[in-house]
């Protein structure tokens, strides 16, 4: 963030075309997979929900690193407090449940879809 403030720029202007460009990436790389994988397992496609949902995520996740960028001084204590919510959320997303015990919308999974 130093580099930026370099820039002919307000401040606020410079937060906030950060967080919005990190929004925008954000909300369309996780439209990308979320129509990508929902095509091949033949997911209901519930766009409002779900594209709020990321719409949401997105920006507060790309606040969150704003917010990081804003605090720290060095390139490597951002990461580490970066890290620090990272680190958990790779055990809340289920990277470690096998697929069969993932539900279903339909919630009979080994049933309906062979």
């Amino acid at each position: 963030m130093e580099r930026l403030l370099m820039a002919p720029l307000s401040p606020s202007t410079l937060v906030v075309g950060k967080a919005a460009s990190g929004a925008l990436f954000g909300t369309a790389t996780g439209c990308l997979v979320w129509l990508v994988s929902s095509l091949p397992w033949r997911l209901p496609l519930a766009a409002g929900g779900v594209i709020l949902a990321i719409l949401l995520s997105s920006l507060s996740f790309s606040l969150l690193g704003v917010l990081i960028s804003l605090l720290m001084r060095e390139v490597f204590d951002a990461m580490t407090l970066s890290n620090f919510f990272r680190f958990p959320m790779v055990f809340l997303c289920g990277v470690f449940m096998p697929l069969r015990d993932m539900t279903h919308p339909c919630g009979l999974w080994p049933l309906c879809c062979p």
